[in-house]
């Protein structure tokens, strides 16, 4: 057990979790910060029934196409596992009306399982900076226990029938393992690498988040606190314990006021939850080299090639607004198994 987590658990979750928790009960949306708060649902499916499965919200830093977001939507509510499907598009910043509405979205939805839930979560659009940590603190308080867990994805990232087939398991899952870093009370963060473009993005948010009410009480409880950056394009996040849950939204709140880069945010998040819970976190294997890459190049052509090689467990090397909607489509059924009738 490390030192860190020793002193946490020392205090018995008092003075470090306790000061997390406070006293006052989680009361949903009402708590969250005005960041978190500043985002509109319309359900354009209501769910039949709730509480068993996996709910998928896609983070899309675009607004496409009224019919490319609709067959999105409908290729991950085919998947057995997932219940309900919230669809993050950001709002123009600019005065300009939207492309397209939920009303829209209905009209192209062809086909959608009956009693599956799909909702538009419409947000002030960053380009992906801070908005996916709010968006998922919003689903989560949104859907609250009505499911086992809920999925971050970014819109075009490609997840294999393994990845699948732990949804609904204890363990939470992230894409490749963080970079462990150390974050001191006077705002320092050790581990860095000083060539990452996000670097002083994170240094930045880094410092503001230690300076706030969430990460005080921990680093008052340790010499340092234990933070990670990488990849976050991916998240699934298990919400079967009201604790583990209400302490989850406080993290995701603090770095969302902190206006922590979501490569720093989330990776940090995992890593204090890990220590703090002993939250089993599966880091799944993302695509990045060019033979992965090829692999999923394969999927999307619909190579027969690709039943010779391994898919890799998470895939996210195209765009939608490149290669289009179909070819997304296949590659997803591909890789799901959902191509060769799996559930």
């Amino acid at each position: 057990m490390s030192a860190w987590k020793h002193v946490c658990l020392g205090l018995g979750i008092g003075a470090a979790l306790g000061a997390l928790l406070g006293r006052r009960p989680w009361h949903g949306p009402k708590q969250a910060p005005a960041a978190v708060q500043s985002r509109v649902v319309t359900v354009v499916r209501r769910p039949r029934t709730t509480g068993n499965h996996t709910v998928v919200m896609g983070q899309f830093n675009t607004r496409l196409r009224s019919a490319t977001v609709a067959a999105w939507a409908s290729a991950w509510s085919r998947l057995r596992l997932v219940d309900d499907v919230f669809v993050a598009v950001p709002i123009s910043t600019t005065g300009a009306p939207a492309p397209w509405t939920p009303a829209d979205l209905e009209a192209d939805l062809s086909p959608y399982p009956a009693g599956k839930g799909l909702y538009v979560l419409t947000y002030p659009g960053d380009g992906g900076v801070i908005s996916p940590s709010a968006n998922l603190a919003f689903v989560i308080r949104t859907v609250g226990a009505a499911a086992r867990g809920v999925m971050y994805v970014h819109d075009d990232m490609l997840v294999a029938s393994s990845i699948i087939a732990r949804l609904g398991n204890d363990a939470w899952i992230t894409n490749n393992r963080r970079s462990t870093l150390r974050l001191y009370p006077n705002g320092s963060v050790v581990g860095l690498a000083p060539g990452w473009m996000h670097t002083p993005a994170c240094e930045a948010g880094f410092a503001r988040f230690a300076r706030s009410p969430t990460a005080k009480p921990l680093l008052n409880a340790s010499p340092f606190l234990v933070v990670g950056g990488g990849r976050a394009d991916f998240l699934y996040v298990t919400t079967t314990s009201d604790e583990q849950v209400r302490i989850l939204l406080r993290l995701l709140d603090g770095v969302v006021q902190a206006r922590l880069f979501l490569e720093c945010a989330l990776p940090s998040v995992v890593e204090i939850m890990e220590r703090l819970f002993d939250v089993p976190v599966y880091a799944a294997k993302l695509a990045q080299d060019p033979p992965q890459l090829k692999t999923v190049l394969d999927l999307i052509a619909g190579d027969s090639a690709r039943r010779a090689h391994p898919i890799p467990e998470l895939m996210h090397p195209i765009k939608l607004n490149m290669v289009g909607i179909l070819p997304w489509v296949a590659a997803f059924e591909a890789a799901t198994g959902l191509a060769d009738g799996a559930p």
